[in-house]
């Protein structure tokens, strides 16, 4: 019983128990060590009408210059036409009559 005392003795000394050690004191900062924040903003305008318009602007004009590439693209002939596609003709049969080609002056034959 003896030994049972003096190792319950041994196991519960206080000097036997670790302490940990102490944090290090937190780290004082200066004025001249503190880091500059970064600047801040100016709130968006009170109607966002303003960059709603500002954004449909941009895509109106996007579209158009898309749209105007494509028209120039498809009026542009991509080969000259040969001249013997076009006949000429000395008149033309129109449900009034006939109407004369060649002198615009004198219309009806």
């Amino acid at each position: 019983m003896r030994r049972a005392k003096l190792r319950s003795k041994s196991l519960h000394d206080p000097s036997r128990i670790p302490v940990p050690p102490t944090p290090p004191p937190p780290p004082e900062y200066s004025i001249e060590q503190v880091h500059p924040v970064l600047p801040v903003h100016a709130p968006p305008p009170r109607s966002l009408n303003r960059l709603k318009v500002v954004g449909l602007r941009t895509i109106l004009e996007e579209k158009r210059q898309a749209t105007d590439r494509v028209v120039e693209r498809k009026l542009v002939p991509k080969r000259k036409k040969k001249e013997r596609v076009f006949t000429p003709v000395d008149h033309v049969v129109v449900r009034a009559g006939k109407l004369n080609a060649v002198a615009p002056t004198s219309m009806w034959c």
